[in-house]
């Protein structure tokens, strides 16, 4: 599965609406929790980049799409899916997107779905994914649960590192 999708995910991972995520913290803001903490004046152990969440994320959706022998065309609707799913998270991550409601737009998942009707369009029809990426953002349907659960798997894990508790493969954390 890891060839064939290669073309797409190389494709999302080099857009900007994906490269910005370098920038957003998962627990929120713009600037290096790293810095801040230095200063003294915000101490946040978990330090990982929506970035880094949405590649896990992929990876994860990858590896359950292989073991469920899961179509390659599924597979990559999932896996676009769980690459674009944060593409539209503000500065100050929920707390940004609960601003933008209150002022009539869209949460993050439904700003990222304006993405992929718009200039996403093209990447997505390019590399044969459909319209039902948009049902799995949003987290309809069995494919949809599948991708909540990846995507709070992924930030569970990257947590746990980030405070030096290991996730291991039996389930469990040591």
């Amino acid at each position: 599965i890891d060839a064939t999708l290669l073309p797409l995910e190389t494709a999302l991972e080099n857009r900007p609406e994906i490269q910005r995520l370098h920038t957003r913290y998962q627990l929120g803001g713009n600037s290096n929790p790293r810095e801040v903490e230095r200063a003294g004046v915000l101490v946040r152990p978990a330090i990982h980049t929506r970035f880094e969440h949405t590649k896990l994320q992929a990876e994860l959706t990858k590896a359950v799409a292989a073991h469920l022998n899961l179509p390659v065309e599924k597979a990559k609707i999932m896996v676009a899916a769980a690459w674009l799913h944060d593409c539209a998270h503000c500065a100050f991550s929920h707390t940004g997107d609960n601003v933008l409601m209150e002022m009539g737009r869209p949460d993050h998942e439904g700003r990222a779905i304006e993405l992929v009707r718009g200039p996403l369009h093209e990447t997505l029809e390019t590399n044969g994914v459909g319209e039902e990426v948009e049902e799995i953002m949003a987290e309809h349907g069995a494919a949809g649960t599948l991708q909540s659960i990846f995507d709070t798997f992924s930030y569970l894990i990257l947590d746990l590192e980030s405070v030096n508790i290991e996730f291991i493969d039996d389930g469990g954390v040591s």
